[in-house]
């Protein structure tokens, strides 16, 4: 069985994940801007935004895997839809989803 977090292990794999994709999208923009003037500029940026879109969900399923698996308890009466539902959109909105969790979380274990 695996460990579980604590909020605060949870919030900084969170901000971790932030500063990756930040240092990702701004590393990632600097070399596009600097092939700017460069043929198939347009080409450099495609593969940007392709860069950009993997990075993302690939963070938003780590969260998934490493976080939210180990802060949360599924209830055994949960719906399969509503569970693999939840975890899909978290995957995707993870830069607001996960705020939200933490503090539902806090106010859940220490109000």
């Amino acid at each position: 069985m695996e460990e579980r977090f604590t909020l605060l292990a949870g919030i900084q794999r969170y901000v971790l994940a932030v500063a990756v994709m930040l240092v990702v999208s701004v590393g990632g923009l600097f070399e596009w801007a600097c092939r700017l003037f460069h043929a198939a500029w347009e080409v450099h940026f495609m593969q940007f935004l392709l860069f950009l879109l993997v990075a993302h969900l690939g963070i938003g399923v780590y969260l998934g895997m490493a976080v939210r698996n180990r802060l949360v308890v599924w209830h055994n009466m949960a719906t399969l839809d509503g569970v693999a539902g939840r975890k899909v959109a978290e995957a995707v909105l993870w830069p607001v989803a996960y705020p939200v969790l933490f503090l539902k979380l806090a106010i859940a274990r220490h109000l």
